[in-house]
């Protein structure tokens, strides 16, 4: 069994509406390859996510905030892939871009695309592909 209380508590932040009933971001969190008793999970519901977001950021107990979207599904390996980069001390922020599932619906796939096309959104991309390797994707002070 790994060594866990050099882990850092996680919060996971995901923002709903309010008569959502399906998150699946919340089940795929739970499936994240990560110590239960380091691992929060904050559903804020309502209709403005910033807004949201802000609200939990408050409630959240973490050392670390991991947002995703309502219909997230990170792989499992994700967090302890986080919490690695924060060994530096220098690193305060890690990101990555939002990437289509390959079993989405062909539309979501076309957007997709377009999301992540240098003529459509130049260095904005980035937010929806994968550019350039890790090491460069790390924003350091």
């Amino acid at each position: 069994m790994p060594v866990t209380n050099a882990l850092p508590v996680v919060t996971v932040l995901i923002a709903a509406r309010p008569d959502q009933a399906e998150i699946k971001a919340v089940t795929a969190a739970r499936k994240l390859d990560y110590p239960a008793d380091k691992l929060e999970i904050i559903v804020a519901r309502g209709k403005q996510p910033s807004v949201q977001r802000n609200q939990g950021m408050n409630a959240a107990r973490g050392e670390l905030i991991y947002f995703l979207d309502d219909d997230s599904t990170p792989p499992p390996g994700n967090l302890r892939r986080v919490a690695a980069a924060f060994d530096d001390p220098k690193v305060q922020m890690v990101g990555g871009p939002n990437l289509c599932p390959p079993d989405a619906p062909m539309l979501e796939h076309v957007f997709a695309l377009v999301h992540a096309s240098w003529l459509a959104f130049g260095p904005s991309r980035a937010r929806y592909a994968s550019v350039g390797s890790c090491a460069n994707r790390v924003k350091r002070n």
